[in-house]
């Protein structure tokens, strides 16, 4: 279900108005900006991959701080707004990480963290009580 009509539509950056804007697409630019050299003009921004083969992007805010942010919780912030429940997390709907069209995300519960018995570690990296690792 495609929710543009297959147009590709712009919107702000959530904490980065006037700076950058994400499309439905998944396509990330720069706004048109003055610099130390002069105006540097309107450009989409190079797309890379971390670890996890998710598809992210380096934004610097007004203070100068750069920082690496997912392409699809850009997208996902931009036009569906942040989730109403704690715990949510992204989901491609096609299962490819690769795909950051709106049309293919979705925000979902997390699910909750498994326990470890041995090492008494969850996924959070919380230990638990009157686990293996927690007897001396």
């Amino acid at each position: 279900m495609d929710l543009t009509g297959g147009v590709e539509i712009w919107a702000p950056c959530p904490g980065y108005r006037g700076r950058y804007e994400v499309s439905s697409h998944g396509q990330v630019r720069a706004l048109a900006r003055m610099g130390m050299q002069g105006e540097l003009p309107a450009r989409i921004l190079d797309i890379g991959v971390n670890q996890h083969s998710t598809r992210v992007v380096t934004l610097r805010s007004a203070d100068d701080v750069r920082r690496v942010r997912t392409v699809g919780g850009l997208v996902l912030r931009a036009f569906l707004g942040t989730p109403v429940y704690a715990r949510r997390g992204i989901v491609h709907k096609d299962k490819s990480r690769a795909n950051c069209r709106l049309d293919n995300l979705k925000w979902a519960r997390l699910r909750a963290p498994k326990c470890d018995a041995v090492h008494g570690f969850t996924s959070w990296g919380m230990r638990r009580k009157g686990s293996l690792a927690s007897i001396p």
